[in-house]
């Protein structure tokens, strides 16, 4: 594949400015849905049946030239006194003006618990539900202070399950889209002023309803925008060139052929295309200079039985057993839906 990696760290969700924008947060008891933030009244304190609702604006953010696949997120780092308790992340749109905007539901409501609306995704730390730790503070305390002095801007890829990390670790091709970025370094924004809430906490509070109830919410959120963009997107030409052939004296494509029948027997799929993910096998060795292992990642076009199509990429193995390397086999392996050529 055309796209070379700086650093492999594509898992790493982080995105940051060096400059301090103006930015506005508000917290209430309703849903925010004012675009003006200078017009709404911010509350500090509520009570243990109140929901918290949370809406921003960044100001003075370059115009980012997102793919149809992506989306901006906004992670704000909630503090307890010095304690660190969340990262919540909230998805946020980009006006032409460069004007950053998002809101969500931080502490649900109650009596409507199959209405509230969640603006993030359940998926490890993009969503780690804040209730988990109200729950743990209502069993010391009758109040809880939270705080807000940080929080950094990110980009999603729906389509590929992570963060795009832009500076090091970017590839080249999502560091000219996001230039503003490049080899920025500075994790996270700081506020001129910390801004929050005092919450009453009571152990009668339903923690388990609503924590599952938010999960699902998230989860369904997360499964609706995937099959949004997967139902309008075709797979990249990277992946239907079909042109893999192997590498000279490591593997050839009847091997692959072979060895990925496994990842496609009993499933929806069926593999027509193989294509070269990369040029080259990564040989990874251990810190006293011998050899551990070798990988190769290998890109995919697939059919399903539903009419749809897939790409993907299927990452092999070989491991070095002190005499020699053992026989590829599957490490790793990423499909994406998509419409057919």
């Amino acid at each position: 594949m055309k796209t070379t990696l700086i650093l492999k760290t594509l898992l790493i969700c982080l995105v940051s400015l060096s400059f301090n924008a103006q930015t506005l947060i508000r917290f209430s008891n309703a849903p925010i849905l004012e675009s003006d933030l200078n017009a709404i009244t911010n509350m500090s304190k509520f009570n243990s049946t109140d929901p918290v609702y949370i809406a921003f604006e960044i100001h003075d953010v370059q115009k980012m030239k997102l793919v149809e696949s992506e989306s901006i997120l906004i992670s704000f780092k909630f503090m307890s006194g010095v304690q660190s308790i969340e990262n919540y992340k909230i998805f946020a749109t980009q006006d032409n003006t460069g004007i950053i905007r998002g809101s969500s539901v931080i502490i649900p409501p109650t009596n409507t618990e199959n209405n509230f609306e969640v603006n993030s995704i359940y998926s490890g730390d993009f969503h780690n539900v804040f209730l988990y730790y109200m729950e743990k503070q209502a069993e010391n305390s009758k109040k809880w202070n939270v705080s807000v002095e940080e929080f950094d801007i990110m980009v999603y890829d729906h389509l590929k399950g992570y963060c795009i990390t832009i500076g090091l670790g970017a590839s080249l091709e999502d560091a000219d889209r996001f230039s503003q970025f490049a080899e920025m370094m500075t994790p996270n924004f700081t506020l001129k002023k910390p801004v929050g809430f005092t919450k009453e906490l009571s152990k009668d509070y339903p923690f388990k309803t609503m924590i599952n109830k938010s999960i699902e919410k998230a989860s369904d959120l997360k499964k609706e925008m995937y099959t949004t963009i997967t139902n309008k997107t075709k797979a990249p030409k990277d992946y239907t060139k079909n042109d893999f052939k192997g590498f000279e004296g490591e593997i050839t494509r009847a091997d692959v052929e072979k060895i990925t029948m496994k990842v496609f027997n009993n499933t929806d799929y069926k593999m027509e295309m193989l294509s070269y993910y990369n040029n080259n096998i990564s040989s990874i060795k251990k810190d006293n200079g011998f050899p551990d292992y070798k990988t190769v990642d290998v890109g995919f076009y697939a059919t399903k039985n539903n009419g749809k199509c897939a790409y993907g990429r299927i990452t092999l193995s070989s491991y070095y057993n002190g005499v020699n390397y053992e026989p590829w086999k599957i490490f790793n392996t990423k499909t994406i839906d998509c419409l057919c050529e």
